[in-house]
C-alpha cells in the first residue's frame, strides 16, 4: 500500500488545484456585472 500513495497523492493535489481554479473562474464569473445579470435571468 506504501508504493501506491505517491501517485494518489499527487492526483490529489491536480483535483485541488483544477477546483481551486474553477473556484477562482467562479468568483471572478460572479464578480463580473455583466454575467451576473446573465446569471440572474
Amino acid at each position: 500500500m506504501e508504493p501506491n500513495s505517491e501517485p494518489n497523492r499527487r492526483s490529489n493535489m491536480q483535483r485541488a488545484i483544477a477546483n481551486e481554479m474553477t473556484r477562482s473562474e467562479l468568483i471572478q464569473f460572479l464578480s463580473d456585472p455583466k454575467s451576473k445579470k446573465n446569471f440572474s435571468n
